[in-house]
């Protein structure tokens, strides 16, 4: 039918809903006379069917035009290999998916979607693998696996159960970003599987239809509109295995039996139809954008500088790939692979392989494959035979037995089988090339007469490639005479160990010549060297034996005893271990005597000097110092024989932290509240776990402003001179420096807060309560410093301004700032410090107050 138009059979919708209705339309998955389960993708509701078909309408409406012709769109595939927990069951080679891809690609050539590889994920999980259709296993497994819904199609091989080769999901199902998309197959369908007759990779050719929207071709049966697709013909049900000529409905003409969306067998199934071309690209276009007509701005293509020759086979790869690559993705068809744009590969064993390449583009990918592309051959390397007996040029008595042996080895095949060894001799006596032995490695024979006699040995491989040697021999004559063996050694006797010097001087064969030294040296050690040096470690009579053989293959043997004793006892070997070897006190060490050794005997005991005072017969005690100092722990082991031998480790263990003090107030409480001018009593403590308590800081912020120290006894009185909200601090110092602070919270007074009064210690005794009416006494000490004392009195109640200034008349620190105060003696103190808690340098300061109509002023001098 024309691109973009789609038929909807109108004049059949009533029926359409009628048989949906009964049930007829829409039929459940079915088994197979095989006894499997073609596929279980849902058939769609009457309701869904008919908003996709409207859904259709709408949008060929708005696209009149339809899908674009822009060739086939290549499509990468992600496979997920989810196999039984045992990793093997449900697994399947990498060749079998490329012979999916290969399938997949054959299938729908021609009609708008080619697929590349993208990724192989091999996972472990039964659960999934097992999973049937609409489980929660199912759905775990793709939220888990699936990669980019949106520009790859996700593709699950699993061992189905219940006989299930698979199943799909619409495209129109969920958003195409949405994880369930993608098809599931069962594993063993693949192209090569066990699942036939489904084992030629078109049940994953069937559900990608689905993927792409198509329905069965026996969707609703005989009604309208089917399987909304016009050039396929109307099927009653399922067709099975491959009945050609099978009509269902009547007028309808020949059921669609070769079709991919129908049930038959992978060997029966062929072929998409046009119109289904045309859907499946309405429906990408529609619900699948991503791969819904955009062409692919590049197009894959590569060569080789040779595809045929022997192994190792180099080759060179060039890419031919047009359009805007931003990247190369080759498989060589061996297991091997490059990103490389031209790559070399060399291929290393033999046979037929497929090159594929895939090129990438910022939007898209493009795959060339070429299918048995290189061919490598390995040449065969003849086989090597070898006769061990009897040697070249060896003697027989008349009469005598021969006893032929030999052996062969391949470059390919490894040790060959007897069964190709094939023996014969030439001499007197015996025809030509006479064949006595075959398929037997060790074969035997009396030569019929004397004389010089050629045996030969033929071998075959496994790819018909002979090879043959020869020994010569001869019968009667001069029977060979035997060498002479003479053993030697120097020394023959001393301590253990005792390096001997063996020699096989002397030795010699009257008749030929001695070709192989054997010495066995009594003590489990042995040499093929004419002459070797031993080492005898243990006390004993060693009787070491020569064997010569000569070139006729005749041996003699020789001997000599060698007398090794013991020596004096060897002192044993102390090694002294700790861990750690440095740290605070205490400090817990644990030693080892690991690697103490005695030559010839044993260790029977161990002595521990820690180095301060402690000690231990352990062999690995545990320690702990607890002073500081440097520690020399010594290690004495004793033999069996009472000798003995010393080690040392040094151990450093510095004092221990610190620990800081305790600051504890314990007046005022917190949250008390003063008036004006109240005397407050404050007491503290501190205690220190390991030292002593050297000095006592009391301070305080006011309103947040602050800190005033005002105190360094650890206990006094104090005068509240302004009202506000006090955080008193008391800070104490241990005999390492070490700190600690305590702090409560009081409130003094009501009235105006000044922000620059304070709390003014009352300990001091040099103050005179006489002061009567309004009077400004005078500070003590002064001059001054850090800090000076004075009193004022009232003559009534009055608001006080208490301000100090420096001798050009700036001012320095408000000590009272215009509060409400009671007639009487009040105290206040200054310490040397400005209205920001800055010290002020040394020098004349003028103390001025003012209360009511009444003034004064007093001199103040700072000396530091």
């Amino acid at each position: 039918m024309e691109r973009g138009t789609l038929a909807l059979r109108i004049l059949m919708v009533g029926m359409f809903y009628i048989m949906s209705v009964t049930g007829l339309l829409f039929g459940q998955a079915e088994e197979s006379p095989s006894g499997f389960i073609r596929c279980s993708t849902p058939a769609p509701s009457a309701a869904e069917a008919l908003q996709v078909r409207n859904s259709l309408d709408a949008w060929l409406k708005a696209h009149p035009q339809g899908v674009e012709a822009v060739g086939d769109f290549t499509i990468p595939i992600a496979f997920h290999v989810v196999r039984h927990d045992d990793g093997v069951t449900g697994d399947v080679p990498d060749q079998m998916i490329t012979d999916q891809i290969n399938v997949l690609n054959a299938a729908y050539d021609g009609w708008g979607y080619q697929f590349s590889h993208h990724s192989t994920q091999r996972v472990n999980n039964t659960s999934w693998s097992t999973h049937t259709h609409g489980s929660a296993a199912g759905d775990a497994m793709k939220q888990n696996l699936a990669i980019d819904p949106t520009n790859v199609l996700n593709f699950y091989l699993c061992d189905l159960g219940g006989g299930l080769l698979g199943y799909a999901v619409f495209p129109w199902s969920y958003p195409e970003s949405n994880y369930r998309h993608g098809v599931v197959v069962l594993y063993s369908s693949l192209p090569g599987g066990a699942s036939a007759p489904y084992d030629e990779g078109d049940t994953g050719t069937h559900e990608v239809g689905h993927y792409f929207g198509l329905y069965h071709t026996f969707q609703g049966g005989c009604a309208a509109p089917g399987d909304e697709v016009d050039d396929t013909a109307p099927e009653a049900s399922a067709a099975y295995g491959c009945p050609d000529g099978r009509d269902t409905c009547a007028g309808g003409g020949p059921d669609p039996i070769h079709n991919f969306m129908d049930y038959t067998d992978d060997n029966c199934m062929d072929h998409f139809t046009s119109g289904q071309s045309d859907r499946m690209q309405q429906m990408m276009a529609q619900y699948h954008p991503s791969f819904g007509g955009t062409p692919c701005d590049v197009t894959a293509g590569f060569s080789a500088d040779v595809t045929s020759g022997n192994a190792p086979l180099a080759v060179n790869f060039t890419d031919a790939t047009t359009g805007p690559v931003t990247s190369w993705s080759w498989d060589f068809g061996d297991g091997g692979s490059s990103t490389a744009q031209n790559p070399s590969h060399t291929y290393t064993g033999g046979g037929t392989f497929t090159v594929a390449l895939t090129s990438t583009s910022a939007s898209c990918s493009d795959t060339e494959t070429k299918t048995n592309y290189i061919t490598v051959t390995v040449p065969n390397d003849p086989p090597v035979p070898v006769i061990s007996s009897p040697a070249q040029g060896q003697n027989f008595a008349s009469g005598a037995t021969v006893n032929f042996s030999g052996s062969a080895t391949d470059p390919q095949d490894g040790t060959l089988n007897a069964s190709s060894f094939v023996w014969s001799v030439n001499g007197p006596g015996v025809p030509p090339n006479y064949i006595f032995a075959t398929g037997v490695a060790n074969p035997s024979g009396v030569p019929p007469a004397n004389g010089n006699y050629t045996v030969k040995l033929e071998v075959e491989d496994s790819q018909g490639l002979a090879a043959s040697t020869t020994v010569d021999f001869s019968v009667g004559g001069t029977p060979n005479q035997p060498p002479t063996a003479v053993a030697g050694a120097t020394p023959t006797s001393g301590t253990a160990p005792l390096t001997v010097n063996f020699s096989s001087a002397g030795s010699n064969d009257s008749d030929g010549s001695i070709t192989g030294y054997s010495w066995n040296f009594g003590d489990g050690g042995s040499s093929t060297a004419a002459n070797p040096s031993h080492t005898y470690n243990s006390a004993g009579n060693y009787t070491a034996v020569l064997t010569v053989t000569d070139n006729d293959g005749a041996t003699d043997t020789d001997q000599v005893t060698i007398n090794v004793t013991t020596s004096g006892n060897q002192p044993p070997t102390a090694v002294a271990g700790a861990t750690p070897t440095s740290g605070t006190a205490p400090l817990t060490v644990n030693f080892s005597s690991a690697g103490s050794s005695d030559p010839d005997g044993t260790i029977t005991g161990y002595s521990w000097d820690f180095g301060d005072g402690g000690n231990s017969a352990a062999a690995n005690p545990s320690h702990t110092y607890n002073s500081q100092g440097n520690y020399t722990a010594v290690l004495t082991v004793t033999d069996n024989d009472g000798a003995t031998d010393t080690d040392q480790v040094t151990i450093n263990v510095s004092a221990p932290a610190n620990q800081p003090p305790t600051a504890t107030i314990n007046s005022p409480a917190n949250g008390a509240s003063y008036s004006v001018g109240a005397t407050i009593n404050y007491a503290g403590t501190g205690t220190d776990t390991d030292g002593t308590i050297t000095g006592y800081s009391w301070s305080y912020n006011r309103n947040g402003a602050g800190p005033v120290t005002f105190s360094s006894s650890a206990s006094g009185s104090a005068v509240g001179s302004a009202p506000g909200t006090y955080v008193i601090v008391l800070r104490v110092t241990d005999n390492d420096g070490a700190t600690d602070t305590d702090q409560v919270t009081i409130t003094i007074g009501s009235g105006k807060a000044s922000g620059r009064g304070g709390i003014v210690d009352g300990a001091g005794s040099h103050f005179t309560s006489s002061l009567s009416g309004y009077q400004l006494g005078e500070a003590y000490p002064n001059p001054f410093n850090p800090e000076t004392k004075f009193n004022f009195s009232l003559g009534a109640n009055e608001n006080v301004t208490l301000k100090v200034y420096n001798a050009i008349g700036q001012e320095i620190r408000t000590l009272i700032d215009g509060v409400q105060m009671n007639a009487g003696v009040h105290t206040m103190l200054w310490n040397a410090t400005n209205n920001f808690g800055e010290s002020v340098p040394s020098g004349v300061y003028y103390l001025r107050i003012q209360a009511g109509q009444w003034q004064d002023i007093k001199k103040l001098s700072l000396l530091k």
